[in-house]
Formats: C-alpha cells, structure tokens, sequence
C-alpha cells in the first residue's frame, strides 16, 4: 500500500488516503478487530472473496453469496434530488472531516 501511495500523485494521494479511512471506518462498523487484523496479517487478502471469507469468519454470518442470491434483482430507486442547503451542509461536513 505505501507504495501506491508513494508512488501517486498529491491530490491522487488524498483521494485515496480518504477512500482508505471510510473503508477502515466500515470495516470497524462490521468488527471493530477487522482494521488491525488487516493490517497485522503478512499477507492480506488479495480479493473480495477473500475477504469477505475472513469478515464471515470473524463475524460468524451466513454465507453471503447465498444472502445475496435469494435477493431479487430489482433495480434500485433513484434518490431524492438534494438541495441547495443540504449541498451546503454536506460540504461542510466533509470540509470538517477532510479538510480542503
């Protein structure tokens, strides 16, 4: 990972050092001992089956390939429009825990 940091530009840099605390956040949302395990491990998981076999694992859920398949593919509704003010807000908010 250091070097895909390293290695990419500074606002590329940003980009994915935020994708990397919303994911580590998500994870801890689904086992708080997830994010160290991760990073503790000599060799992480190198798919999403992967790890989502270690996450099934750690949380003792059902399969989640059967989960999702007795879900009916039914295509999503679209959002709500946003507005103005709560652009405004959202942006402030990310401002707050990003910075600029």
């Amino acid at each position: 990972m250091e070097s895909v940091l390293t290695e990419a530009s500074s606002r590329l840099r940003g980009d994915l050092l935020r994708n990397l605390i919303i994911t580590g956040l998500a994870l801890h949302t689904t086992a708080p001992e997830l994010p160290r395990l991760l990073a503790s491990m000599p060799v992480p998981p190198t798919s999403v089956s992967e790890l989502q076999a270690l996450v099934q694992q750690m949380a003792g859920t059902a399969d989640v390939n059967r989960a999702a398949a007795a879900v009916p593919d039914t295509p999503a509704a679209s959002a709500a429009p946003v507005s103005g003010a709560d652009t405004r807000e959202i942006k402030k908010n990310m401002r707050r825990a990003f910075g600029d």
